[in-house]
């Protein structure tokens, strides 16, 4: 009997290997978004979004303090405007991304609702039950910009990647 060597078997690795989330980067230069809330969180959500160029739409009846500077700062090229009113699903309609700071689960519901109805990728702030995207945490060097995400199971451990990334691109990258 002749033994024949064998060859190991080459599998090659998967292409991509399984996500949680998908990222991606919105161009949202001149598109319409709307926020509902006038809370701080939902303040640094606009200010995310007016940074990315998009016409920011405020819907709260009250705003809290961060919300009020977020609005009274914002740039005469790109404000953010506010409409001292609840939200109702006539104000989706040509929206690109609609986000909303809402404490009622059948209230935040209501909302993704009616964003997905009127064709709007919507995020409910802290429920991702009713969010279709997520923010991850950002390192802003733009054009480049870094989005980390651990599809919300360690936070902490995101800004801990966040804070080491910062501290390999410098800030002067930027220019």
């Amino acid at each position: 009997m002749q033994l024949v060597p064998r060859k190991p078997v080459e599998t090659a690795p998967p292409r991509v290997g399984p996500l949680a989330k998908l990222p991606v980067f919105l161009d949202l230069a001149g598109k319409r978004v709307i926020v509902v809330g006038g809370s701080a969180a939902a303040a640094w959500k606009s200010e995310l979004l007016a940074a990315a160029g998009a016409r920011v739409e405020v819907y709260a009846e009250t705003l809290e303090p961060d919300m009020a500077s977020c609005i009274a700062g914002a740039g005469l090229d790109n404000p953010i405007r506010h409409h001292a009113r609840h939200w109702s699903a006539d104000i989706l309609a040509g929206a690109a991304v609609a986000l909303a700071d809402i404490d009622s689960e059948a209230e935040a519901e209501a909302f993704a609702c009616a964003a997905r109805a009127a064709g709007v990728l919507v995020n409910v702030i802290d429920k991702p039950a009713f969010s279709q995207f997520q923010f991850g945490s950002i390192v802003n060097r733009s054009p480049v910009i870094v989005g980390i995400s651990t599809d919300g199971a360690a936070p902490i451990l995101a800004q801990a990647i966040r804070q080491r990334i910062e501290t390999l691109l410098p800030p002067a990258l930027a220019a």
